[in-house]
């Protein structure tokens, strides 16, 4: 068997040439960030948030997810319930939320996300 074949040179070439046109330093430190205030939002009383997940792939998604839904609490004072579903699951829990106007607030990523309030849902 050859070590070197056709194909892996031509891989191997287009690589490098690849490699060769980017950049490899400094590239981060070129980029001008700006300093912009963030956006300020009247946050409704009462307000909360259901969103509806799917299960964890790997641990530190529901980690980070979770720590990231307790530091938006704690910043804007509006609790963020969690509910992780089976990914099978995850059309027809949506559809039943979509149909009956009760369920979640947001539905992430495979199922269409519905955003509105409570108010809203009873039309």
């Amino acid at each position: 068997m050859d070590l070197i074949t056709r194909r892996g040179s031509l891989a191997l070439g287009a690589g490098l040439v690849t490699t060769a046109t980017f950049p490899t330093s400094g590239v981060r430190a070129q980029v001008q960030a700006a300093d912009v205030k963030p956006p300020s939002f009247v946050i409704e009383k009462g307000a909360q948030l259901h969103v509806l997940r799917p299960t964890k792939y790997i641990d530190a998604d529901e980690t980070i997810f979770l720590a990231n839904s307790k530091r938006f609490t704690d910043q804007t004072g509006v609790p963020v319930k969690v509910d992780f579903v089976n990914w099978p699951d995850m059309p027809t829990q949506t559809a039943i939320a979509a149909n009956t106007g009760a369920g979640p607030t947001l539905s992430s990523p495979s199922a269409p996300i519905r955003i509105c309030s409570s108010a809203s849902s009873s039309t």
